[in-house]
């Protein structure tokens, strides 16, 4: 009783700190937004600039909410994600914040040719189409998702990024946790997160792909029987053919 009553303190610091953390960084990017935007094209460390004090003061409180979850050994498999989303939010999603979710251009343009799908798919001229005929796949995605939901594609293009990181994590924190032990997922995510620079959040073929190609790697984790690795194989030759060439070799280098 008296453990059980530690753990829940432990954790409840844990959640007070990453709380904490999470209010000052919400805080620091709404602050420096307005001014990022007024010197983005003057000073080449404007979002350093913008976002400092807070945003530095939010990394810390996150890495000692992680470091104290490492340190006091919690198993929490829903604190491991809750911390793991916090700080890929941190990293990743902040630049595409302040650039108002096009921190690339090719989310507008891909978003756009994918609105035009049918078009190209009846081989009318479409602009910029021709990356669309040769990885078809995520296109035809961006298009069928944003028909059938209803909703603007700019509002996709904002929705994108953030739907993106947390499939992301998740699938990565599962499979690393299936693999080997739940620990060992969150240490590990702990240390790729800062290393997975080549991840681009936005509506592109590379990000389907990636998000594919974990989905089939959690498939090949499960036992079953011949039956349920043709799916698998069928999903690979996808990736590979239709979505992106590059994306399954990288990150399976990566992993």
């Amino acid at each position: 009783m008296e453990s059980e009553t530690k753990s829940h303190s432990r954790i409840l610091i844990i959640l007070i700190l990453a709380v904490v953390a999470g209010i000052i960084y919400l805080l620091s990017v709404f602050l420096a937004y307005p001014e990022f935007q007024s010197t983005r094209l003057a000073d080449p460390l404007a979002e350093l600039n913008s976002l400092f004090p807070l945003y530095y003061i939010a990394i810390v409180l996150a890495a000692l909410s992680v470091v104290a979850c490492l340190i006091w050994r919690v198993g929490n498999r829903y604190l491991h994600i809750l911390l793991l989303m916090m700080f890929a939010a941190l990293l990743w999603l902040t630049p595409y914040y302040l650039a108002g979710f096009v921190r690339l251009p090719d989310s507008p343009w891909h978003v756009g040719v994918a609105m035009s799908a049918p078009q190209v798919l009846g081989g009318d001229p479409v602009a910029f189409s021709g990356y669309a005929w040769y990885h078809p796949g995520s296109f035809l995605y961006h298009y069928s998702f944003v028909s059938i939901v209803g909703i603007e594609p700019l509002t996709y293009i904002n929705l994108f990024p953030p739907i993106c990181m947390f499939l992301f994590i998740l699938l990565c924190y599962v499979l690393v946790a299936k693999l080997f032990d739940s620990k060992v997922a969150f240490l590990s995510l702990l240390i790729a997160i800062p290393g997975l620079h080549f991840l681009q959040l936005h509506p592109s073929p590379h990000t389907i792909g990636a998000l594919l190609m974990l989905t089939a790697l959690l498939l090949l984790s499960r036992r079953g029987t011949a039956a349920k690795v043709i799916p698998v194989v069928v999903i690979l030759a996808i990736i590979i053919i239709v979505t992106h060439p590059t994306t399954p070799l990288l990150l399976s280098i990566f992993l």
